[in-house]
């Protein structure tokens, strides 16, 4: 019994560098530079948990980068549950959301490495605003994450 419960104990130490969790504080209601009409934007959860989302482009201020061919990112949020692919790496995690305000605080992503340089630092950027986003608005088949600094992940239905 004793060298099973080892041997087990042992497989699961294996394991886990295969998965990291990216943590940064939790944002706050009314927190960060979203306000006005776009705190108040048309959205529900019904709407956000309604499909699988495909990244379209990465908004920084006025830089606009498309996503890599090839290296996709998609998100489906189901019942708290974040799931979702960066092109190379697996994502999963809680999610919370009160009122506009949404928190991906604490994705775990797995660590397997991208052949092209250019995709790994797409999963990077993806990652990094992800988790510092702050609020979000779906209108139709488009969602938009938004974060400080005129940062944002625009995403399109594609179910």
């Amino acid at each position: 019994m004793r060298t099973l419960i080892t041997a087990l104990f042992s497989l699961s130490l294996l394991a886990l560098p295969a998965c990291k969790t990216q943590r940064t504080t939790a944002p706050q209601p009314g927190s960060g530079t979203v306000s006005g009409s776009d705190a108040m934007a048309s959205g529900s959860v019904a709407a956000l948990e309604a499909g699988e989302w495909r990244l379209q482009a990465i908004k920084q201020g006025a830089r606009e980068t498309p996503v890599l061919e090839g290296h996709a990112v998609s998100l489906q949020f189901s019942q708290g549950e974040l799931t979702g692919s960066l092109g190379c790496n697996l994502i999963s995690g809680p999610y919370a959301i009160e009122g506009r305000i949404i928190d991906m605080s604490r994705i775990v992503v797995t660590e397997r490495a991208c052949e092209e340089m250019a995709a790994m630092d797409q999963e990077e950027l993806v990652l990094e605003l992800l988790n510092g986003m702050s609020a979000y608005r779906v209108d139709g088949t488009t969602l938009m994450v938004m974060g400080d600094g005129g940062r944002s992940l625009h995403f399109t239905r594609s179910n």
